[in-house]
């Protein structure tokens, strides 16, 4: 049915139906498990090239939904292009049926063995462990008609440790039932160096940012720019000499073995693809979907992503993808005076032109003579992303966080 109405509207048509099973357990000051179905279709028509949308968690409902779609696209002023029909991108299967069958039970034994890593001295405050199962079929009037079948574990933690009065956080994801999370070594890599407290002077200081400190920075500045939400960061970054004048290599990586943004096509059935950000210091390209990269002359890079059946397909990364160039153990011995920022209060543009950020540092260590020293108290950390990236040095210590697969990676920034 779904398919006989895209087929027969006399304007370009788009649906987008998914079916998923989740399953959500939190642990913390209480324990909840919670379990979610979806079996919904969101509908795009274009009329005059202007899209109109509409969803409905009711197949049933396709219909109402499709008329809707046109209503609001004679009243709206979003433009949106459809893909023209092309072969889904090879990647290996992201789907493991241990995931799709799992059941309550076997979600409350996971997060039990998880805690079973964190030692007597530490308190949970939060952790949350989510499996999910999702099936994703797109058809369009141009002749797209893609369908796929993938698989999601995602589980994060809080901890406290009451006599050192610090706090720890970590977060892992997994497409397949390969719970290798060395959870229990970061634990003990924190404690240890938690032992002693000292401080650092304020000012401009060589930086060692973690993945997760990492991750949260390029989330704030560097992706937003690329994918349309910082124009003019992205302007500055694609001016005429394009370069860096550094030797790192950022990448979105569409079919990353194993990437949480990992499919053979994305939210508008366009093929996923390895695309070029920064090559050896110099910006290379931008993320586009369909409709960005045709107001552009471009191709799409195959970046539409959705949320749900129930939004509209948005340009975002896949997988942010940073290789290795230098073991992060020299980066830390070759540092006679920094620190080794471990996670931040989230990151924030204090001024968009200039790309400047700010955040405030949640865990850091200070590094003295190539070794780590002890840890700090809560500071704040300043910089601008051309900076960063003009100065920023991968280690190999890759961990895959949300969208990002990074290393640590050493800069300079203004300690406060």
């Amino acid at each position: 049915m779904i398919e006989d109405i895209v087929n027969s509207s006399p304007y370009p048509c788009e649906s987008y139906h998914e079916i998923s099973d989740t399953l959500l357990y939190s642990y913390g000051a209480r324990k909840d498990l919670e379990c979610h179905h979806a079996d919904g279709v969101g509908i795009t028509t274009v009329v005059s090239g202007t899209m109109g949308f509409a969803s409905t968690s009711n197949v049933e409902n396709v219909k109402e939904a499709y008329e809707l779609s046109k209503k609001f696209a004679r009243y709206g002023s979003r433009r949106r292009d459809l893909p023209l029909p092309s072969s889904p991108a090879a990647v290996q299967s992201c789907f493991d049926p241990r995931i799709a069958k799992a059941d309550p039970d076997d979600v409350v034994d996971l997060a039990e063995e998880i805690l079973q890593n964190v030692p007597p001295s530490c308190k949970v405050v939060d952790e949350t462990l989510l499996l999910k199962m999702q099936e994703i079929h797109i058809t369009n009037s141009n002749g797209v008609n893609v369908s796929r079948k993938s698989t999601l574990a995602v589980l994060d933690i809080t901890l406290n440790h009451e006599i050192l009065n610090s706090s720890f956080y970590s977060c892992f994801y997994t497409r397949m039932w390969d719970m290798n999370w060395h959870l229990s070594e970061e634990i003990d890599r924190w404690i240890e160096n938690s032992q002693h407290k000292c401080d650092i002077e304020a000012g401009e200081i060589q930086v060692i940012f973690s993945p997760l400190a990492l991750s949260r920075i390029l989330d704030a500045v560097f992706v937003p720019a690329f994918s349309g939400g910082l124009p003019e960061v992205y302007e500055r970054l694609s001016v005429a000499d394009k370069s860096m004048a550094s030797k790192i290599d950022i990448y979105d990586h569409g079919t990353l073995k194993g990437g949480r943004g990992t499919e053979p096509f994305d939210g508008e059935g366009v093929p996923q693809q390895v695309t070029p950000l920064v090559e050896k210091g110099y910006f290379v390209s931008g993320i586009y979907d369909t409709t960005s990269a045709k107001v552009l002359g471009k191709g799409s890079t195959g970046n539409a992503v959705r949320e749900s059946f129930e939004d509209i397909p948005e340009v975002y990364i896949t997988n942010l993808f940073i290789p290795p160039v230098v073991k992060t153990e020299e980066l830390i011995s070759e540092t006679k005076n920094g620190i080794y920022i471990g996670d931040l209060f989230g990151a924030y543009i204090a001024n968009p032109p200039s790309g400047t950020f700010t955040s405030t540092i949640s865990r850091s260590y200070r590094i003295q003579k190539g070794e780590i020293r002890g840890i700090l108290p809560p500071k704040t950390v300043e910089g601008d992303i051309f900076s960063l990236l003009k100065n920023l040095m991968p280690g190999d210590d890759i961990k895959k966080i949300d969208h990002y697969v990074v290393p640590s990676s050493k800069t300079t920034a203004k300690i406060y």
